[in-house]
């Protein structure tokens, strides 16, 4: 196994925990709204927060970082598809 091998699976892994992530963002906020009392609501919200800052922003910055390190070494910024991730991820 190669090392851009090796780092397009890391890239490739960051990637998934990272929508999985927001994903569970998103369903504890669906659980928040869906709670009868406000203490669910605030346990709900204290847990997304909670993720939010300890997995998903680094999940995105791992992401960034091994996409940037194989576009750097191997592939280049020319392909369309790079220049829209990373448009998409500066929005």
């Amino acid at each position: 196994m190669d090392w851009y091998s090796i780092v397009k699976f890391l890239h490739v892994v960051s990637a998934i925990l990272w929508v999985g992530g927001g994903f569970v963002l998103f369903l504890l906020g669906v659980l928040a709204e869906r709670a009868g009392n406000i203490q669910d609501k605030l346990q709900a919200m204290r847990a997304s927060g909670e993720l939010g800052g300890r997995f998903f922003a680094p999940m995105s910055m791992l992401t960034l970082i091994f996409g940037l390190i194989m576009c750097g070494f191997w592939v280049g910024f020319s392909d369309l598809w790079i220049i829209i991730g990373l448009v998409g991820y500066a929005t």
